[in-house]
């Protein structure tokens, strides 16, 4: 029974995971094995399809070789290979909440619709490029990346007018047909040199889908992708038409020329490459190009995650400011009321406690993205904003809403990360969104953060953690990373791939596998909550202080069974498990300040809502007696 059990588990663990089907003898090969032996496939071939980001072993031969290796020195083969590029890119693409369900088709190709086009994640790629060579992980929050090639379409392409089956071809006839109408209207404007705006701008834009549709008969996603290097780079055309007012000062002539100029060399770039078959198999094998000095400058931002994250009229940035909570420093604005509301706010929106819970981090964040309108465009130089709705606002009213109110002598607006509603030595302050980006590669939050997403990466989003343990896993990442945030980022993956998680078939999402060194499951509260307890509550509610009444480093069975936290009453008489568990959520939302937990002590809003988060599943989904 055990070698039918065994022969039929070989038989789904590998042969759904190779790239082709094993032979009825190379299955009864892999029967062979023992426990110990299939277990050890079955890790590797987890860790192949992670570390080459979806790509399976291609053989039983293959698999047999990387088996038989230590771990260690697998994932170091791993590592070394080109295609872990594509693993961490997709783990980047992860962290950005834009990952994609496969990074190429099945021919082997990137992805390049236009929602899902690699190309456009050009930070995400110049971070995971930066990781295969040791250099900087970090690349990934720069505000600047270099413009990169997108891969070309070789097949059928359908359109409009039906299928083109000469790719080829079908490029010429649409750049022959841009050049015509972009010509054309170059020579109106020097027709008629007295046209106004909105005479040019009708003209414009009605050849603009002409203009699209030649980058996408070259590439899907390439079309949008050069309409967003234009718009991040001051495309004065296609601003200026958005723009109320008159015409600029630089002649129409000039911009419609220097934006021609740009097409041209996008697309002679691209067509030179198809001529010497560019197809990039890896991310190490992609290559960047040149359009005068433009880069992209949208940090993590791209064309897909800029427009589902559009800036409105009414929204002031929060929905970008929610993005970049959520995914960066993992809060996730769980709406728990703090301490006090600055009397300032009394009359704007947000300032009701419901709302300030989130408000009084969200609108700061928001902050950093005031200048950037439609396209994610900067409307910095300009003094009008065309936010993605299409309205226009004078960008100094807009500012207003930004300007600091409790402290004008220490800086002009309340832009930044906030940490505590009540203390800003406690936060950090900036005032645009370069700012912004050195916090996401410096600021603590962030580290951790990054580690928390590389541990559910590694195993699944639901899978239960103790805390300690990945507090110890990212003081190893911030030791190495003083050095090389690329190594730190290697060793972090490693960590989790040898760990029990990992290692754990079908793992309960309730368990946690791997502990911190002095933790002591047996006896301590759940493991996904026990880190959050000891690090805020444990200096007052210990075996020795035992304020309230309660020991929180206590977890003990009640008499039907459960497990609570010690707590008495003033009887002497061990309170339920609901009286306890609601009287810590009582506590712990609190706005009076003698009474919200930790006492005149700071709680990180992640700890907070960890704590707050746990408490509420326990008593509705658990029915705490």
């Amino acid at each position: 029974m055990h070698r039918i059990i065994q022969f039929i588990l070989v038989f789904i663990f590998s042969s759904a995971a190779l790239a082709k089907p094993l032979t009825l003898r190379e299955n009864l090969f892999a029967s062979l094995a023992t426990p110990t032996e299939w277990k050890q496939r079955a890790w590797t071939l987890r860790a192949v399809r992670l570390l080459r980001g979806g790509e399976e072993v291609s053989s039983l031969e293959e698999l047999n070789r990387l088996a038989a290796l230590p771990r260690e020195q697998l994932i170091d083969e791993l590592m070394a290979d080109p295609r872990f590029g594509d693993a961490v890119l997709d783990f980047n693409l992860y962290w950005m909440g834009f990952k994609f369900d496969s990074l190429k088709d099945k021919l082997g190709r990137y992805q390049t619709d236009i929602e899902n086009d690699v190309f456009q994640y050009a930070q995400a790629i110049q971070s995971a490029q930066n990781t295969l060579n040791n250099q900087n992980y970090f690349a990934l929050f720069q505000p600047n990346a270099p413009l990169l090639i997108p891969q070309l379409n070789n097949f059928v392409i359908v359109t409009a007018d039906g299928p083109q089956t000469d790719p080829d071809a079908y490029r010429k006839h649409l750049i022959a047909k841009r050049v015509e109408e972009t010509d054309k209207l170059i020579e109106t404007v020097k027709n008629q040199p007295n046209m106004t705006k909105q005479q040019f701008c009708e003209i414009w834009f009605n050849i603009q889908p002409g203009e699209s549709s030649v980058f996408i008969g070259i590439g899907a996603g390439v079309g949008m992708y050069l309409n967003f290097i234009l718009s991040q780079n001051g495309n004065d055309v296609d601003l200026m038409c958005f723009l109320e007012g008159p015409l600029p000062q630089t002649p129409l002539l000039e911009l419609v020329t220097q934006s021609k100029k740009s097409m041209d060399a996008f697309v002679g770039v691209l067509m030179d490459k198809h001529t010497q078959g560019y197809q990039p198999h890896n991310v190490h094998e992609m290559e960047t190009f040149k359009i005068g000095d433009r880069t992209l400058q949208q940090g993590p931002m791209s064309y897909y995650p800029a427009k589902t994250l559009p800036n409105s009229s009414t929204n002031f940035n929060r929905k970008r400011a929610s993005y970049f909570l959520r995914r960066f420093f993992c809060d996730e604005l769980t709406g728990i009321a703090v301490e006090d509301i600055p009397t300032h706010t009394a009359d704007k929106h947000g300032s009701q406690p419901a709302c300030y819970a989130c408000h009084y981090k969200l609108d700061p964040m928001a902050g950093f993205f005031r200048n950037y309108g439609i396209f994610f465009a900067d409307f910095g130089m300009n003094s009008s904003i065309v936010l993605d709705d299409r309205v226009t606002v004078k960008r100094d009213a807009y500012e207003q809403n930004w300007l600091e109110q409790t402290n004008p002598q220490a800086r002009k607006f309340n832009i930044g990360y906030v940490r505590s509603a009540s203390s800003q030595a406690l936060n950090t302050y900036g005032e645009n969104i370069d700012d912004l980006y050195h916090m996401l590669r410096t600021l603590p939050e962030v580290r951790s953060c990054l580690v928390q997403r590389l541990f559910q990466y590694t195993n699944t989003e639901d899978q239960s953690v103790e805390g300690g343990y990945l507090k110890q896993v990212t003081e190893q990442f911030n030791k190495l990373a003083e050095v090389n945030s690329a190594q730190a980022f290697k060793q972090t993956l490693k960590t989790f791939l040898l760990g029990k998680t990992f290692n754990t078939q079908n793992p309960s999402p309730e368990s946690c596998y791997d502990y911190s060194s002095n933790f002591d499951p047996e006896n301590s509260p759940p493991c996904r909550i026990s880190y959050v307890i000891d690090k805020n509550c444990t200096s007052c509610h210990n075996s020795k202080e035992m304020k309230g009444q309660l020991n929180l480093t206590a977890w003990i069975t009640l008499p039907d069974g459960s497990k609570s936290f010690w707590h008495k009453n003033k009887q002497g008489e061990q309170r339920s498990k609901s009286e306890t568990l609601g009287r810590i959520v009582e506590r712990i939302t609190s706005t009076e300040l003698d009474r919200r937990m930790p006492l005149f002590k700071d709680m990180s809003a992640q700890d907070r809502n960890a704590l707050f988060g746990w408490a509420q599943q326990e008593m509705q989904t658990r029915g705490a007696p």
